[in-house]
């Protein structure tokens, strides 16, 4: 019996001894990792972090003062730290034995015992969350990664286990390590297994090892429930489990079916916690590039590994939006040439601002640049509008206008350089400008001259009247108009303009009278006839020509056009007739002849007889 006790003892010792290096491998330093870098809203980048103490507990409670980024050995502080919850993949994985199927008093399994435990676990956990669930069982359902924790539980409840029958087997823990590590939740989600099984054998040892070994590189925790009297052994398998459960982060648990099942959830509160970073990147180039976190814990500063990551980084990119091709600069009416009445004053200008990177970022300046020279800037929003100030151009020309653009790394950009003439109206000679500017005045003095001859001439022909009047009226004679001096009167009367153009709609101003050879419209007075003051009018916008009794009309290459019964004259000459509608601009007139031609009426040519 001694040797017994003494062999039994010495296989534990070497048991002990073979698991110590698995067990020894728990953290001796406070550690950490980095985990679900995103860039995407660059420049503010988001990073998690985990940061465990020397025994592997989740440190909790720190501040923001306690973090520094490091991006490309670069000290950088932090925007904002917030505490998440990353999510978790839980698997349970019942592996039964006979030891489960043994009643209490009450004619209750201890396997019916944990499946009410877990379903009252599960009865409470939300709708909704970042956490998926799995089921691996022996010789009954399954279920994988499924969101909803009630379908999950459903699995679990229509689960009736063969105690009797089914031999236990570390394949079901296998299959649960293999579905954990194979998350399908978000990046840093956390892993746990709750394993039920009966006592292990001393066969498995080498097994158990080795999924331990790799659930912990696989960084899944292992909780596990031992299904076994309370008076059970520490047997090697015993000591295996624990193993397992310590090695991979997890805790373990003898259930005899007296005591009271430990709460799944204060298991998992630990894991439910993580650090996420928000800083503002400091990058201005693309490529490859590292980011490490420095982190001061209570047991002292932790380093933690970086992460290297790729970025596109390129200048912002302006864009004029549909600028002028020219833009014309006039007096506002005829008598005023003061080169600061010139109109318009300015131009307003928009433009767009793309990111090549995909990745919009703040902006410092937008500035606007003609002929080399920056004429307007914005150094606060709205970056994408200016006002070019025209009030300096006060002679014709072409300039070469572009906008560059400043982002907050200095990264900047100009866009293509893009004509716009400046057309500025010629004020007319200073005689001229005297005759325009001064034309109401002296129309009012000779009206006034008129009147004052007009009412000369009708107070001599009155006093002419009344002395005729004295006169014998035998004596009176009327003085007959010789015939040749009537018909020369008659001639002189008839003798009018071959043709005249009439306003539409009819115009106080009256008729233009076509008596010259060549009548010159537009809205310069040293380069026209008739001067049409409206501003699609060019400063010689039209000529009409007369050559015997044909008229013909030209166009001179003006913006608003020349229109000829609504159709725009071209190059060359038109002939005109009776009756054309002509428009200047947007001026309309009727071209009519004195003598208009005479219309022949219709006739009506009577049938034959017999046809």
């Amino acid at each position: 019996m001694g040797r017994t006790y003494f062999r039994s003892f010495l296989r534990l010792l070497c048991v002990f001894f073979l698991l110590l290096p698995q067990s020894a491998q728990a953290q001796d330093a406070p550690s950490g990792s980095l985990y679900n870098l995103k860039t995407a809203s660059f420049p503010v980048i988001t990073v998690s972090v985990d940061v465990y103490d020397a025994a592997g507990n989740f440190i909790p409670d720190l501040t923001s003062t306690d973090f520094t980024i490091l991006e490309d050995g670069l000290e950088l502080s932090l925007d904002v730290l917030d505490n998440i919850d990353p999510g978790m993949e839980f698997v349970a994985a019942i592996n039964p034995g006979r030891s489960f199927g043994i009643l209490d008093n009450e004619a209750k399994s201890r396997y019916d015992k944990i499946a009410a435990a877990l379903g009252i676990w599960a009865g409470n956990l939300p709708g909704t969350g970042n956490d998926a669930y799995s089921l691996v069982t022996a010789g009954g359902p399954s279920v994988f990664h499924i969101k909803d924790p009630q379908s999950w539980l459903t699995s679990l409840e229509a689960y009736q286990p063969d105690t009797k029958n089914l031999v236990p087997t570390l394949d079901i823990l296998s299959r649960a390590i293999d579905i954990a590590s194979a998350s399908m939740l978000q990046p840093g989600a956390r892993q746990a297994i709750l394993f039920v099984t009966p006592m292990s054998d001393s066969a498995d040892l080498s097994t158990l090892q080795s999924l331990a070994l790799r659930a912990s590189q696989l960084n899944v925790h292992v909780f596990v429930w031992v299904v076994a009297g309370a008076d059970s052994p520490l047997t090697p398998g015993y000591l295996a489990l624990e193993d397992l459960a310590k090695q991979t982060g997890g805790k373990m648990f003898l259930y005899s079916g007296s005591e009271a099942l430990p709460s799944l959830a204060e298991y998992l509160a630990p894991m439910r916690s993580s650090y996420q970073l928000t800083y503002t990147s400091s990058l201005t180039s693309s490529g490859n590039h590292t980011l490490a976190v420095r982190v001061t814990t209570p047991a002292g500063q932790i380093d933690l590994a970086p992460l290297e990551f790729k970025m596109d980084i390129q200048s912002p990119n302006p864009i004029l939006v549909s600028p002028p091709d020219q833009i014309l600069r006039e007096y506002p009416d005829a008598g005023s040439y003061d080169v600061n009445s010139l109109a318009p004053a300015e131009q307003k200008l928009e433009l767009i601002i793309e990111f090549p990177d995909g990745h919009p970022r703040q902006l410092v300046s937008t500035s606007l640049v003609v002929d080399g020279q920056i004429v307007a800037k914005n150094t606060s929003e709205p970056f994408d509008q200016f006002t070019w100030d025209l009030s300096g151009y006060i002679t014709s020309g072409r300039h070469e206008v572009q906008v560059e653009v400043v982002d907050m790394f200095g990264l900047q950009k100009a866009s293509i350089s893009i004509p716009i003439t400046v057309n500025v109206t010629e004020a007319p000679s200073g005689l001229v400008i005297f005759l325009v500017r001064y034309r109401k005045w002296m129309a009012m003095s000779a009206a006034i001259l008129g009147s004052v001859g007009l009412a000369w001439l009708l107070i001599s022909f009155s006093r002419k009247r009344r002395i005729k009047k004295r006169t014998s009226r035998a004596e009176i004679q009327s003085a007959a108009i010789p015939s040749e001096e009537k018909q020369s009167i008659l001639r002189r009367r008839s003798k009018q303009t071959p043709a005249y153009l009439e306003p539409i709609p009819a115009s106080e101003q009256g008729n233009l009278q076509l008596a010259a050879r060549e009548i010159r419209f537009g809205s310069d007075p040293t380069k026209s006839t008739y001067v049409l003051e409206e501003a699609s009018i060019e400063p010689l916008h039209a000529i009409i020509r007369r050559q015997e009794d044909t008229f013909y009309i030209l166009d001179q290459g003006s913006i608003a056009g020349t229109w000829v019964n609504y159709e725009m004259l071209t190059e060359g000459q038109h002939r005109l007739k009776h009756g054309d509608i002509i428009q200047f601009g947007q001026l309309a007139y009727r071209f009519l002849l004195s003598k208009p031609p005479e219309r022949t009426g219709p006739r009506i040519i009577p049938e034959k007889p017999g046809a």
